[in-house]
């Protein structure tokens, strides 16, 4: 299992659905920048949420990423899983 080490115990809860991912990522960097040590958001209509998280990791380099919410309708519990190894 990962380890995870949080920079910061403060950390960033934003919806971002309707924002092309393109312009997400510049903001997830600012957030980092600003010595945020997470950003979490959840998965509504707008994006598939571990797609999301490895567009945000990718264009980080110590930002924790996580869902808080991860719809149980749009991928099972193996998938889920197997998701979450690949990003980690």
């Amino acid at each position: 299992m990962a380890k995870i080490d949080f920079s910061s115990r403060v950390g960033v809860w934003w919806t971002s659905d309707a924002w092309p991912i393109r312009d997400v990522q510049p903001h997830a960097r600012e957030i980092e920048q600003l010595g945020y040590g997470s950003l979490f958001y959840g998965e509504a209509a707008g994006k598939e949420s571990l797609t999301q998280a490895a567009a945000l990791l990718g264009a980080t380099e110590r930002l924790a990423v996580g869902t808080g919410i991860a719809n149980v309708h749009a991928r099972d519990a193996l998938a889920a899983e197997a998701g979450s190894r690949t990003l980690s």
